[in-house]
């Protein structure tokens, strides 16, 4: 379905991978040459991002945007292909990468709350020939993926809460820390959902790191 938002051709979308509905929102004009895909967080869903207009406010900025809801969340099916068992985000990666072939996204900017920022992350370390940059909310499984997080070599914005009391942002420093050239932001004031929170701040925090992409 293609709809007319802000000026902007939204649209909700769904597309069948290894057997199951998975639902997406994009935004997409022509002559933009930069994407975004954003993820969400364990009690949420790409409807969030609707609601916080983020779908024309980065469009504005010349980016394509798309928001996906993984499987088992919001309006896509669940889907065991796709696991996350065990706190290793097994399949993580694999679906970003089945999702990222299926609608055509590569060079690409991908943003992730909690949950979806150790989605981020782990395509980060398995999939770089997709993702050019990441920005990382309140990002749950640094301890799962601390070895590994050295062959990360794309730029990436860490954003954290003062005040998030799901995951520490002791968490966030060390990602800061194991992950060379990134940027760390915390948002006073915040929890652990900052971009909720503070939605102000959290639009200015990003809108700079973009605009250096």
């Amino acid at each position: 379905m293609v709809i007319k938002f802000f000026g902007m051709p939204y649209s909700e979308e769904t597309v069948e991978l290894s057997g199951k509905k998975v639902f997406f929102r994009k935004l997409v004009e022509e002559g933009h040459d930069k994407k975004i895909l954003m993820l969400h967080g364990m009690r949420f869903s790409s409807e969030d991002w609707l609601k916080l207009d983020a779908f024309r406010k980065i469009a504005q900025w010349g980016y394509d945007v798309y928001a996906v809801d993984y499987p088992g969340f919001g309006k896509s099916e669940p889907n065991d292909e796709y696991g996350m068992s065990g706190g290793k985000y097994e399949g993580a990666s694999k679906f970003i990468r089945d999702f990222s072939n299926s609608v055509g996204l590569s060079g690409y900017c991908i943003l992730g709350p909690s949950m979806g920022g150790a989605i981020a992350v782990r395509s980060l370390i398995d999939l770089a020939e997709l993702i050019n940059s990441a920005i990382i909310i309140g990002g749950a499984g640094v301890d799962s993926f601390e070895r590994e997080l050295s062959k990360i070599e794309v730029p990436v914005l860490i954003i954290w809460g003062s005040e998030d009391d799901v995951i520490d942002i002791s968490k966030g420093r060390k990602y800061h820390d194991l992950i060379s050239g990134s940027k760390m932001h915390t948002i006073s004031g915040a929890g652990h959902a900052a971009y909720l929170d503070k939605p102000t701040h959290f639009f200015s925090i990003i809108k700079e790191f973009l605009s250096d992409e």
